[in-house]
């Protein structure tokens, strides 16, 4: 029977079992700092039970032979014990873990539990992979890192990347998850904490493992543990690196010779296609006014533009207004640990410059986590961080796009107030030379804290408090001066704007939990806990114009003249939350898992009918290899089973849902109450979400090879919702639980060794993970809801509407059907276009009921902006001190339009155009799928049909690092305990089909590539 049953673990593997040949094996290998990676000379190697040992040398090596299935033990002053199981003749490399840096645990609410117990899907990236990419946005670092993590990069300094976990699970309130910092439960400022204050990130992804965070989990939970000191000798650490940045790539525009004739075309075929006149003056006409090199008689040219063309001359306006931009980051820590305490305490400063002048960025960080043991019954300890920045941010978003699509032939100048295209002033653009007058000052101040005391009055009893703290000040100011284009327009005279926002957050955690271990087979755990939490925020703004004079910028309101146009704001909110939740565990032998989870969560949210809900969830898993069949093999060394299934909630809606709100306002010199338009949903209850998760762990080879995978399926139901009320009712919308959506994916990692040996290593890892979601229902009986916009306010948009069967992001437009020939005119002049007009060279829609009618009834979902699948690989390679890391992410099936590329395809000649355009249709040139040229076109846009729909998979080498570690025997000369130099490139190369700037980070601002040399000292 035992045969049999390992048979069928070979089959579900797909893997080869072989049996132990030999009693007396040799095991020869490493021994390393898990945290550090130093090598450790002095470590003790014991068979466990025996008196059979050997010592790691002064380079951490060792070599014993012992028995086949025995147990070495590994052990060392300020070090974790750790043991390995002999299977067979092996060379390993063992890392142990600094005391106070218990690797193998996660921390939950009020306490710690052991990684192998967790039975839901958790995934772990550790300090060492964090530092693969030299960033200051953990948010970058932890990219492609994780799957099932999908994390969309910010281009702009400062700016946080967006991260979700398991695709979207709610139609308009919240995808991002929430951070738990040693304890502390933030939604906001992830990006904040310095990288290298980071012991560990553990993403709990499904309801089994989140459940304990309650409604609070519902789109994941990162839980990051800060560094602690560690037993043995204090400790001193610098890690310092210096950048240069750069755009990652540049638009392949036409020169102005290029965009004259672009011009030229563009206006001779309007003119043809709207004239009556016979042929001798129509051809008169045209020389005149389009071709002529002389202003006047040429009225399309100013005399400059014609100038620069005669010139050959091609102006770069965003060169103009960009720069090559440094970045620079110097961390400094001390760590220590007696017998009683320990202390961690480090400094950041952080420094970006912008790519756009007058950008720019700057971060201090200071941190101090303590611990002390008052008595032997009684700890007490704090982990507190400090975070100050102060930056320059963009002042006006527009000033990018403006200059990078500004005419090639205007001259750049700071004299004029507006844009000029052609021989027409465009007052919706402002001169981008003109915005680097703006002043623009912005800083945040935060203190996050959390401090415990914790008791244990018995063996496996820890009674704990923890209350935590998060305060934020943040101020902006912005001056338009008497020479931007904001101030000219408003006629301002100058222009101060003043926000202050404050924040704060406190949260007080109490638990009880207990730990026993019953005839050595038997390990319950259980912890009972209770949290309040309170989160209030408040703000004021000041709008003065009529200074004068720039003098004072904005530092001086009280000189603002103009009484009349002042403008002032407000508004204060608060909200709180009060929940219990128990969780048990139960292990057998250390083969079987169970973990309840009840959560029961009150918020303020929510009316007196729905305030409160509860929220179970029950895991188990299963380690086969602790099996007694599984013990007469040497490969497999960890194979587990799990499943889950659990409900969360969501709470992510606005403020005072529940009640209808009024607002005060300043009328005809009287204080009136005007409601804010939303009525009030006493009703409104928690969203909840159902999911259930299946995983499978596989370790081969002590884990020389493993792999994950995971499956889920999520229910997510009474979703909250905006929805519209009647005119009649004097209110615009009303929140309610109307939305069902529907998410289901898988997610695989796998890591492998193939080479490990004394001087060469060799790592790979690799993940992918797909999802799909679907609208199961909508508001009553609804299929669609529509997001209209444009200048009527009333015109259905490409993106952000909602449809029953389909996915949440879906893009809505015409099929594309042709580019219009002159053979295709009998059919074109049949169809109804509503007031658009269609000639050879135009686009055709598709008229997809047949009907002889193009209008919106064509228009149908045409691609869903979420990739198919995405994830990550990286690799190293190390020989001896040498140390080479390749790191890249990729996205596959994403659909996305540019709506930079659609405008510069299409331009007429008055303003850039890209390269593409010169392959435009001409009566000569005909097989092309770029339209023709034409000036104040009233046909079907380039942008209006799934012409423009644009493939925006990607592959991208996220970063590459070369870095040497010096020999211990060489820098302990000088009493350094590490010496490290590196070099990295960042950002070096994106395979991809997309034709905007970057398929990730979109249009407005591109990427960046950033070189950068660094430094790692320790002592």
């Amino acid at each position: 029977m035992n045969r049999l049953k390992l048979c069928f673990i070979t089959l579900l593997c797909v893997l080869p079992l072989f049996g132990s040949m030999a009693q007396s094996v040799k095991i020869e290998g490493s021994v390393r700092n898990s945290q550090t990676d130093e090598l450790l000379p002095g470590v003790n190697v014991m068979v466990k039970g025996a008196s059979i040992g050997a010592m790691t040398n002064i380079d951490g090596a060792f070599s014993i032979t012992v028995q086949k299935g025995s147990v070495l033990e590994f052990s060392f002053i300020g070090y974790e014990k750790q043991e390995y199981g002999v299977k067979g003749n092996a060379k390993i490399q063992v890392e142990l873990n600094p005391v106070g840096i218990a690797m193998d645990e996660v921390i939950v609410v009020g306490a710690s539990m052991k990684k192998s117990d967790l039975t839901g899907s958790v995934a772990r990236v550790t300090d060492k992979t964090l530092q693969q990419i030299p960033t200051a946005d953990l948010n970058t670092a932890l990219q492609g890192k994780v799957a099932g993590v999908f994390i969309q990069n910010s281009a702009k300094p400062g700016e946080a990347a967006s991260i979700k976990i398991r695709g979207n699970n709610s139609i308009q309130y919240g995808t991002s998850p929430i951070y738990v910092i040693d304890g502390l439960l933030v939604d906001q400022g992830f990006e904040m904490l310095n990288p290298n204050d980071i012991a560990t990130i553990d993403v709990l992804k499904d309801a089994s493992a989140t459940a304990i965070y309650g409604a609070r989990g519902a789109n994941g939970v990162v839980v990051i543990t800060t560094k602690k000191g560690q037993k043995g000798k204090a400790r001193v650490t610098y890690d310092g690196w210096y950048g240069s940045q750069s755009f990652s790539k540049e638009m392949p525009l036409i020169n102005g010779s290029q965009l004259h004739d672009l011009r030229v075309e563009a206006y001779i075929n309007e003119f043809n296609n709207t004239t009556n006149l016979p042929p001798a003056r129509r051809e008169k006409y045209i020389k005149d006014n389009f071709l002529s090199t002389t202003v006047p008689p040429n009225t399309i040219f100013t005399e400059d533009e014609m100038e620069a063309y005669l010139s050959g001359k091609t102006y770069n306006w965003l060169d103009a207004v960009t720069q090559n931009a440094y970045q620079q980051n110097h961390a400094v820590s001390f760590s220590g640990a007696g017998d009683k305490g320990s202390y961690f305490m480090s400094f950041n400063y952080n420094q970006q410059e912008g790519l756009m002048k007058n950008v720019s960025y700057e971060r201090y960080t200071g941190k101090i986590n303590l611990d002390q043991m008052v008595k032997p019954w009684l700890k007490v300890g704090t982990n507190t961080t400090f975070v100050y920045q102060v930056g320059h941010p963009v002042a006006d978003d527009n000033t990018f796009p403006v200059a990078l699509r500004a005419d090639p032939l205007l001259p750049i100048s700071g004299e004029y107030w507006y844009m000029k295209y052609g021989t027409e002033e465009s007052q919706s653009n402002n001169n981008p030379i003109r915005d680097l007058n703006v002043v623009r000052d912005a800083n945040q101040a935060r203190l996050m804290s959390s401090n415990f005391i914790n008791i244990n009055p018995i063996k496996g009893l820890d009674i704990r408090s923890t209350f935590s703290i998060d305060y934020m000040s943040k101020e902006d100011y912005t001056y338009y001066s008497t020479e931007t284009t904001q101030s000219y327009k408003a006629s301002a005279d100058g222009q101060a704007k003043h926000r202050k926002d404050k924040m704060l957050n406190w949260q007080w955690d109490n638990t009880v939990s207990y730990k026993t271990l019953i005839k050595e087979k038997h390990r319950i755990s259980a912890v009972l806990g209770a949290n309040m939490s309170y989160y209030s925020q408040n703000w004021n703004s000041l709008d003065v114009k009529g200074f004068g004079n720039d003098f004072f910028s904005y530092k001086a309101i009280a000189g603002a003249s103009k009484k009349e146009d002042f403008g002032v704001n407000s508004d204060f909110w608060t909200y709180s939350m009060a929940s219990v939740f128990l969780r048990a565990g139960y292990v057998y032998d250390s083969r079987y898992y169970v973990t309840f989870t009840g959560r029961y969560d009150g918020s303020s949210k929510f009316g007196t009918n729905n305030k409160w809900g509860f929220f179970p969830s029950v895991s188990a898993s299963w380690n086969i290899t602790g099996e007694e069949f599984m013990q007469s093999q040497n490969v497999i060394n960890n194979l587990r089973l799990r499943v889950g299934y659990g409900l969360a909630g969501n709470q992510n809606i606005p403020n005072y849902g529940y009640q209808t709100l009024y607002d005060v306002r300043a009328t005809l010199g009287t204080s009136a109450l005007i409601n804010w338009g939303r009525y009030g949903n006493p009703d409104l209850r928690w969203e909840k979400q159902k999911q259930i998760n299946v995983g499978l762990d596989y370790g081969m080879f002590n884990d020389r090879l493993s792999f994950t995978l995971d499956l889920f399926h999520i229910d997510n139901e009474d979703l909250l919702m905006t929805i519209s009320k009647s005119p009649s009712s004097g209110y615009l919308d009303q929140l309610a639980n109307v939305g069902t959506l529907r998410n289901r994916g898988i997610e695989f990692s796998i890591n492998a060794t193939p080479i490990r040996t004394k001087d060469w290593n060799w790592n790979i890892g690799f993940n992918i993970s797909a999802d799909r979601n679907k609208i199961i229902k909508l508001d009553g009986q609804a299929q669609e809801i529509y997001k209209l916009g444009g200048m009527s306010n009333n015109e259905i948009q490409t993106e952000g509407n909602l449809f029953v069967g389909e996915s949440l992001n879906t893009i809505y437009m015409y099929l594309f059907d042709r580019i219009i020939q002159e053979s295709d005119m009998d059919y074109v002049n049949s169809l109804e276009l509503g007031s658009r007009t269609a000639q050879p060279g135009d686009i055709l829609p598709l008229d997809r009921d047949h009907n002889g009618i193009i209008n919106d009834k064509d228009r149908t979902v045409v691609g869903v902006k979420d990739p198919k699948f995405y994830g990550g690989i990286h690799t190293t390679v190390s020989w001896k001190g040498l140390e080479l890391t390749l790191v890249g992410n990729y996205s596959y099936g994403a659909k996305k339009t540019s709506f930079l590329y659609n405008s510069l395809v299409t331009s007429d000649g008055r303003s850039a155009a890209h390269k593409d355009i010169l392959n435009r249709w001409t009566p000569e040139n005909t097989n092309t799928l770029i339209p023709r040229a034409y000036h104040a076109f009233s046909g079907f846009g380039y942008g209006s049909t799934s012409l423009c729909l644009q493939d925006a998979s990607f592959f991208r080498l996220s970063s590459a690092t070369l870095a040497y570690t010096f020999p211990r025997k060489l820098i302990n000369k000088i009493y350094l305990d590490n010496l490290r130099i590196y070099f990295t490139g960042s950002n070096l190369f994106t395979a991809t089909k997309y034709k905007g700037f970057d398929p990730e980070t979109g249009d407005w601002y591109p990427n960046t590539r950033m070189y950068v040399v660094g430094l790692n000292i320790s002592f």
